[in-house]
């Protein structure tokens, strides 16, 4: 059984530790600002059907500490350190691979990359616009895009295994052929790419393959961590570090977009800004917990970056005071500790939630889909029976999709994508003196209309209603009413 569970977060004082960085280089490649010599080398191929390389980039770290910043913004306090393991395989959730044709920025030539996760992106919602599920020949992906014009599919690999396909500048006649000649190394995660997908590499570079971490942030595994937060709990930066990568903040750069703010029209097309003698790169990382900006620079044999829900200017006087910290500097600073705002946070029973519906769709898939009962902001808890491996589990956490308003009657849809099914959870405020659906008609594509009964959910005066379906196909949402009549028809 794989289980989601899509809550609305409201809390305050959260410290949100966002400077996690994924991916593992393993070749280097012409230096500019961003391919900056590292002193190590290694032996690659580039053929697509095979990445691995026949040497190991990685040794343990020369540094045993981390960074620190010193002097602080006025106003923030140290707030904890991590060490991570050391080696990046004991780190990794998955395989990166990325491959670019010469000179490619974020806009600009053209440029893959695969990442393997375990389920990590299994499912998305309807939060993003241009989330959807569509079918390339005979493969079904979630599709993303976003403003400067980069796409990400995600696609089942082997029931375990998901891949995430970023791109620029690749047509969808070639991401198809790579998605037919793909398979996956069911130990490690590791792409094997088939001859069919060949012309997809052609001009371009292998400029990383290694192990990869999930993370906030998009970049390299690290091993360090520093935390800092503002003395009210409400604001955080962190600086991480880490043995440094052949091509990392060229990478980082391709996959991260330009930070929002003034200072990003500033920016050359390489977001490279100078700081103390430093060449750091700019960029802003997203997640669900919303976009956050970093700066990442080499400093001898590390690659250090600072992020966090500050303004990127304000990171820019913080990547400036950071400096490796000495060990006794690194152990008063892993003693120090988080505080929390002041505020209040909504929390629920996690055991309590009333089922408002249960689907088998035509794969075989059974979803159920359950609300939170109380007087709390809904809790949608969707749970995946999948009829091939009936005992596999997965949790993720995803935002519900909204609130909508129509008629001056509270209504939530929330619409659920997943790599095998469109779920969606209907949640209805009861208002007195406003009729109260008896059921939702959803319509499939050009399929027969299904009425979904609503369900009172205990302890409130709501009710809801769940549905899922198996076709890449849009739908339509309309409220019912006991008599039949059309209650209007809910927006997703």
């Amino acid at each position: 059984m794989r289980r989601f569970t899509v809550v609305v977060i409201v809390t305050v004082g959260m410290l949100l530790v966002t400077t996690i960085v994924v991916g593992v280089p393993r070749q280097t490649g012409a230096d500019n600002q961003m391919r900056a010599s590292i002193g190590t080398s290694a032996t690659t191929t580039t053929s697509p059907g095979d990445a691995s390389p026949t040497t190991s980039w990685w040794t343990a770290p020369e540094r045993p500490v981390g960074y620190i910043v010193d002097p602080l913004p006025a106003g923030f306090v140290a707030a904890g350190a991590f060490n991570a393991p050391e080696d990046p395989d004991d780190q990794a959730s998955g395989m990166l691979d990325v491959w670019a044709t010469p000179g490619a920025s974020r806009s600009g030539g053209r440029w893959l990359t695969i990442a393997t996760n375990q389920w990590s992106s299994y499912i998305l919602d309807s939060t993003d616009p241009t989330a959807q599920r569509v079918r390339l020949r005979d493969r079904v992906a979630l599709r993303r895009l976003d403003a400067d014009g980069i796409q990400i599919l995600t696609i089942d690999l082997d029931h375990r295994w998901t891949a995430d396909i970023t791109s620029h500048a690749i047509g969808d006649d070639e991401l198809a052929d790579l998605m037919a000649d793909i398979s996956v190394v069911a130990d490690t995660g590791r792409v094997i790419v088939g001859d069919g997908a060949a012309a997809v590499f052609d001009g371009m570079d292998l400029l990383t393959s290694g192990p990869a971490a999930l993370s906030f942030t998009t970049a390299f595994t690290v091993s360090r961590y520093a935390f800092y937060q503002s003395v009210d709990g409400v604001a955080n930066f962190s600086v991480s570090a880490g043995a440094q990568h052949p091509n990392d903040l060229l990478v980082s750069a391709l996959l991260n977009s330009a930070p929002a703010g003034p200072l990003a029209a500033t920016l050359a097309p390489d977001r490279i800004l100078t700081v103390e003698g430093r060449a750091m790169l700019v960029s802003q990382s997203g997640s669900s917990f919303g976009a956050e900006p970093f700066l990442m620079w080499h400093d001898g044999n590390q690659t250090v970056s600072v992020s966090g829900n500050v303004p990127v200017a304000d990171l820019v006087a913080v990547a400036s005071a950071a400096h490796q910290s000495t060990p006794d500097e690194w152990v008063t600073q892993m003693r120090t500790h988080a505080t929390s705002a002041e505020g209040t946070t909504v929390s629920w029973d996690m055991s309590s939630f009333t089922e408002v519906g249960r689907v088998t769709t035509t794969v075989g898939d059974t979803w159920v889909v359950a609300v939170s009962n109380g007087d709390s902001p809904p809790l949608v808890q969707i749970e995946d029976h999948p009829a091939p491996d009936p005992e596999a589990y997965v949790g993720d956490l995803v935002p519900i999709s909204g609130l909508f308003f129509a008629d001056d009657l509270p209504r939530r849809l929330a619409t659920f994508l997943a790599l095998d099914a469109t779920v969606i959870a209907v949640v209805i405020e009861a208002v007195p003196g406003q009729p109260i659906p008896a059921t939702v008609r959803i319509t499939v594509g050009d399929g027969v209309p299904l009425d979904i009964p609503f369900v009172p959910i205990k302890d409130t005066s709501r009710i809801g209603a769940g549905y899922a379906f198996s076709q890449v196909a849009n739908f339509t949402a309309e409220l019912i009413g006991a008599d039949g009549a059309s209650l209007g028809t809910l927006t997703h």
